[in-house]
């Protein structure tokens, strides 16, 4: 039975790439866009994947959480006028679980994406189910799941990698959001709008998004690189320089690339599907210039040798002790703001 939904998936995730190699691109925007995709990774010549990891956005080429995480984040925000709707919140909590599944089907059910799309259904089930959600009971919930499934999960490194940068991810980005000042600078555009009526507090709204995009994207690439720092050290010797910097952009280009490719392959066969695969091939080129330009610079990444395991061990010690003094300065304040 297993055998043949995965046969059925790898037959769907063809049929997909097919249709990606006829939309007339370059060859580079194409393989590029199957990886993208459909996981298709195995048209990608070595000088693609030399650019990606010195830019380093390798992970970008290899469906995982990231791409799950940006469905499930798009999804998210704009289902969220169904939360406005008797039991919307109900028929949004199944939509997402259905896409995301969807996607993990289209892609060939690999390991690593069906965790992650276990992982974030969790986590969407808990949005569901509680008042008063609690991010990291949902994040070390789907963990124990996953390991009672497989205890060997534990020594794979998606396995770890993934785990570890949502884990300081919800550490550090709302405390890089209020200690950047980024959270006050939205409040005053907030502020702002309303002073305005019309299409001028439209705009102002509009600049508050955009703002709210930009600086979230950035501080979560430096919320997640904290946690993958030492185990990508200790894997592969490599520290991305220039990778925090151009993460906001490739985010952005991830998610119109995604949003648009699925959108040319609904409508490939349809009037409007050259003009969307114009739109789409446009993207991925965009995409491929960006990181071709990332990678042209001498330091935009050093190979230092593998971290040791002592190392590694060191690495995470110091980062716990520094979460561990930051959680009791925090519980300090509180206790003296409430005397």
């Amino acid at each position: 039975m297993w055998e043949e939904i995965i046969f059925s998936s790898k037959r769907v995730q063809r049929v997909l790439s097919r249709r990606i190699i006829e939309n007339k691109a370059e060859a580079r925007d194409s393989d590029v866009a199957m990886a993208l995709l459909t996981g298709d990774k195995q048209l990608l010549d070595s000088n693609i994947r030399e650019q990606y990891s010195k830019a380093g956005v390798s992970h970008v080429l290899a469906i995982s959480g990231l791409h799950l995480g940006i469905i499930f984040l798009f999804l998210n925000f704009f289902l969220s006028p169904l939360l406005f709707v008797r039991r919307g919140k109900i028929i949004r909590t199944i939509l997402i679980i259905f896409i995301l599944w969807t996607y993990c089907f289209i892609t060939g059910l690999s390991p690593s994406v069906m965790r992650s799309a276990f992982m974030l259904s969790l986590m969407q089930i808990s949005f569901l189910t509680t008042r008063n959600y609690n991010s990291y009971n949902a994040l070390f919930s789907s963990a124990f799941v996953l390991i009672l499934m497989n205890p060997y999960f534990i020594y794979d490194i998606s396995f770890q990698m993934s785990y570890l940068a949502i884990f300081t991810i919800l550490f550090f980005f709302p405390r890089l959001r209020r200690w950047s000042r980024a959270e006050k600078a939205e409040n005053w555009i907030l502020s702002k709008s309303k002073e305005y009526k019309g299409f001028k507090r439209v705009g102002w709204l509009g600049m508050r998004r955009g703002f709210q995009f930009i600086t979230g994207v950035l501080l979560v690439g430096v919320s997640a690189q904290i946690g993958v720092t030492p185990i990508t050290g200790y894997f592969f010797g490599i520290f991305p320089l220039l990778n925090i910097f151009v993460n906001p952009v490739i985010m952005v280009l991830m998610m119109q690339i995604i949003f648009m490719g699925f959108i040319y392959l609904l409508i490939f066969d349809t009037p409007a599907g050259d003009m969307v695969g114009e739109l789409f091939s446009g993207l991925i080129s965009a995409l491929n210039e960006v990181v071709q330009w990332t990678s042209s610079f001498k330091y935009a990444s050093i190979e230092y040798g593998n971290l040791s395991l002592a190392g590694l061990y060191i690495s995470y010690a110091v980062i716990v002790s520094l979460m561990i003094i930051i959680k009791w300065s925090e519980y300090r304040k509180s206790r003296l703001a409430n005397v």
